[in-house]
């Protein structure tokens, strides 16, 4: 790797630990992304842009999928599905807020939406935008309907997710209920990852 995963070379610069630097090192040597993302936060230096959803959820991904790993075209694929996750909060809050202003709804609680969108921050870019709707009492409901699975999450509070889960190849195990740290969710945002890509 000829590139250091980040603009900023000066805070590489700054690091002067020669044990962070030899891990740093030999996690790249590894090409194990999360041993980066690991190395990284151990040296103070934890850089959204190579956050891996392995990273975060400690689950298994395809290696090489830590951004600054990634070939051009799927660094392009990366950067749109990205915008189109955006932007689908973007109408489903516009959405929010024609509907309160007819009164056909309760008012968004961005504040609701927001935590929602950062749950979901290790699948940004990794898989389709979602359609986005907004829900009684200000919450949120992101769905997934591709490759074969329906995933539909429901954020009415900060625990109070909601999940539905299932699965047209029957790979999956179908799932309805409360799922407040997102444990069910996880592994089929992933399969669906896996599906799409």
């Amino acid at each position: 790797m000829s590139q250091v995963l980040t603009n900023d070379t000066s805070t590489w610069s700054a690091m002067n630990s020669h044990a962070q630097n030899a891990a740093i090192r030999a996690a790249r040597n590894s090409k194990d992304a999360d041993d980066l993302f690991v190395a990284h936060y151990l040296a103070g230096r934890t850089d959204y842009r190579i956050l891996t959803p392995g990273a975060v959820w400690g689950l298994p991904h395809a290696p090489g999928t830590a951004l600054g790993l990634m070939p051009p075209s799927a660094m392009r694929e990366f950067e749109k599905k990205k915008r189109d996750f955006f932007d689908a909060i973007k109408v489903g809050a516009n959405l929010a807020i024609e509907m309160a202003i007819a009164d056909e709804m309760d008012a968004p609680n961005f504040d609701l939406w927001k935590s929602a969108s950062i749950r979901l921050i290790p699948f940004v870019g990794q898989v389709s935008a979602p359609l986005v709707h907004p829900l009684q009492l200000g919450g949120v409901s992101f769905e997934w309907h591709d490759a074969g699975l329906n995933i539909e999450i429901r954020f009415r509070g900060p625990q109070d997710i909601f999940v539905v889960i299932e699965d047209a190849r029957g790979e999956l195990p179908e799932f309805m209920g409360k799922d407040p740290w997102l444990s069910q969710a996880a592994p089929a945002l992933f399969s669906l990852m896996a599906r799409q890509s």
